[in-house]
This record gives C-alpha cells, sequence and structure tokens, in this order.
C-alpha cells in the first residue's frame, strides 16, 4: 500500500488543484446484492441514484467533487436489518458464508474474484478489464468460528492507483463489475432474502471536496 510520502503528494498536489478549497480524507462506499444469473454490477455512485442507500453505503452527493486514489471490492454476509453486524470479506470465507442445501455453494464467490472492473467517468472510460483477483487477500491468520475473525486491517483488499481518478456527482459516471457465471451458480440463497443476503461491496479511498463539482 502506498506510504505516508505518496498519500502526502497525492494531498499536494490537490491542493493545487483546488486552491481555498476545503479538502477531507474520504472513504467511497457502494453495495449490490448478488444474484444467481446476473453478470453484471453497476454499483450506485450518488445518493440521489434509484437504488435505495444501505445503512451502511457513503456515496457522494451530486455537488461533491472526489479524488480517488485506492479501491477495493469486497463480499459481506447481511443480516437484514441487522447491517451494525456487517463485516467485510476479502475472499469467500466458508465461516462467514456457511453452505445451505441446494440454495447456496460458499465456494461459488470465486465467481466475482474471476471478473473485471470498469470506472467510466463523463463518459470517458478510465479503468477497463480491471481484474478482481487483485482485490482477493486470504491472510494468514483465518476465521475459524463465528466468534472470532479473519487477520484484517483497513488496506486489506485495497489496491493503489497509480495516479488519482476525480470524480464530480455533476458528471455522468459508472463503476462496473463483470463476472463470468455458469449453469447453477449458487452465489445467493435466493429463497432467504428476507432475513440473510449476500453483497458484493465497492470502496474507494481518497479524497472529498464538498460543494466542488458545482464551481467547475
Amino acid at each position: 500500500m502506498a506510504d505516508l510520502a505518496y498519500k502526502r503528494q497525492v494531498f499536494e498536489k490537490i491542493q493545487t488543484l483546488e486552491q481555498g478549497k476545503d479538502i477531507m480524507p474520504y472513504v467511497f462506499r457502494s453495495e449490490m446484492t448478488l444474484g444467481n444469473s446476473l453478470q453484471n454490477y453497476v454499483f450506485p455512485i450518488r445518493t440521489e441514484d434509484s437504488v435505495k442507500v444501505s445503512a451502511t453505503e457513503n456515496r457522494l452527493n451530486r455537488n461533491d467533487r472526489f479524488y480517488m486514489t485506492s479501491i477495493g471490492m469486497f463480499l459481506l454476509r447481511r443480516q437484514v436489518g441487522k447491517e451494525a453486524l456487517d463485516v467485510l470479506q476479502t475472499y469467500p470465507n466458508v465461516t462467514a458464508f456457511p453452505a445451505v442445501a441446494s440454495q447456496f455453494v460458499p465456494s461459488d464467490l470465486e465467481t466475482l474474484y474471476n471478473g473485471d472492473l470498469e470506472i467510466t467517468i463523463d463518459l470517458k472510460k478510465v479503468i477497463e478489464q480491471f481484474p478482481t483477483q487483485e482485490f482477493r487477500v486470504v491472510p494468514q491468520t483465518l476465521q475459524l468460528a463465528a466468534t472470532t475473525f479473519s487477520q484484517r486491517d483497513s488496506d486489506t483488499g485495497m489496491v493503489d492507483l497509480p495516479m488519482f481518478l476525480k470524480i464530480d456527482g455533476t458528471q455522468t459516471n459508472e463503476i462496473k463489475l463483470t463476472t463470468p457465471n455458469f449453469t447453477g451458480m449458487k452465489i445467493q440463497d435466493e429463497t432467504g432474502l428476507a432475513t440473510i443476503e449476500n453483497r458484493v461491496v465497492f470502496v474507494a479511498k481518497g479524497f472529498l471536496i464538498k460543494g466542488g463539482a458545482s464551481s467547475k
């Protein structure tokens, strides 16, 4: 991961571009519910988008500007109505994702790590066919019971970008995940969605300019 000197260099560059503006650290988060027949997931970017904002999401307001410096993709198993208990996973953790006979196969989640990610900003593709395998991290210390957790820090599963990406909430932007699938794939227990959801989560770290999109 990027060291503090690199992060400081990026911050100073943004300061030059955004003279006189308030610049704050920001972690963007957007989620999509997995589907057994889905291959494409388009992550909502703005709070105003039609997809309802989850309690754990952190999207952009229309008039904000965001400088994205690192990105990550995660899995989670959610107890519906208990979003506060979510734990992001960097691999198909079979303890966190227990099998459900004839309905859900934990190993099928590996399809998410054999796809690719595309990011389009202001109708221009800036990241194309970025392999999601880059986000898969299996730590040395694994979760073996419901009361323990896999080894992970805030940078695990994140990939630094060689240069920042600038997103304005007023632009037409898209973050799209494309995955392979196969007949009989079971990445979601679709009979139990009222109580349990498997989700894919896109996270980006960087710097936010509140109200910045309206000025340019």
